[in-house]
């Protein structure tokens, strides 16, 4: 597949004109090979560029590009990695706030999805709220967050010991507790731990649970992943590098 093809269908399948974002979303690094492999990863860093040259990867989609809105210099790190992947022909597509927004194929409507939750409001552009078919423990929720994000969530309960709704906010978003409704959900879900949010959740009465920003941010990538496969047949491979925050 030609990549000016492919790189037309995600900028609109995305939308990702639709949100404010310091990320430089869109096409990062150009690659001149025919799109047969997609390499999808949370992470634009020199690890993920090497697992994805020796799976022969032509196209790597990541949340976290290498440019954000300020002039950079390609020097030092940002040389190595920029060079790496043109002297191995990899190009570098980017989705940052538009995937954590996408109702289809974001971080937060595929968490609401696989945490078991059905979608009932979307707040601040894109942090969701999900409702579960019937109440659980909060004690059984955190240990299905742990389960389904392979992680090891921190977590503070401070609201009711059966939950029924939830809110996720992916990665660094958990400041938006603060423009959360009292009432809309039992749970807050985010990546980043925070000192800053805690009293204000115990004063809400909304438990807590910080499950990590790169646990909360694979799953974007994925869906699109998938949505490849599924529309044009190409070959992917998720490539796992987790900071383990």
């Amino acid at each position: 597949m030609k990549l000016k093809k492919l790189v037309e269908f995600l900028n609109k399948e995305l939308d990702i004109g639709s949100i404010e974002d310091d990320s430089l979303n869109g096409l990062q690094i150009e690659c001149t090979r025919e799109i047969k492999k997609i390499g999808l990863a949370v992470d634009a860093r020199m690890e993920t560029f090497k697992r994805a040259a020796k799976e022969n990867v032509d196209l790597l989609i990541v949340h976290h590009g290498l440019f954000w809105n300020k002039k950079e210099r390609i020097t030092n790190i940002m040389y190595n990695r920029v060079k790496f992947l043109m002297d191995h022909n990899i190009g570098l597509y980017v989705c940052h706030l538009p995937l954590d927004k996408h109702n289809k194929y974001g971080n937060n409507a595929e968490l609401v999805r696989v945490l078991g939750g059905k979608v009932k409001k979307v707040f601040d552009d894109y942090c969701y709220i999900g409702v579960l078919q019937k109440p659980v423990s909060f004690t059984n929720f955190v240990a299905k967050v742990d389960k389904k994000l392979d992680t090891d969530v921190v977590f503070r309960t401070f609201g009711k010991k059966m939950i029924k709704s939830f809110c996720v906010c992916s990665g660094g978003g958990m400041f938006h507790l603060f423009n959360l409704k009292e009432g809309d959900a039992d749970v807050f879900i985010t990546g980043d731990a925070s000192h800053t949010i805690t009293p204000h959740a115990e004063e809400m009465g909304v438990n807590l649970i910080f499950a990590g920003h790169y646990a909360t941010e694979t799953w974007g990538v994925k869906a699109v992943g998938k949505l490849l496969e599924k529309k044009f047949k190409l070959k992917t491979v998720f490539i796992d590098v987790p900071t383990g925050l």
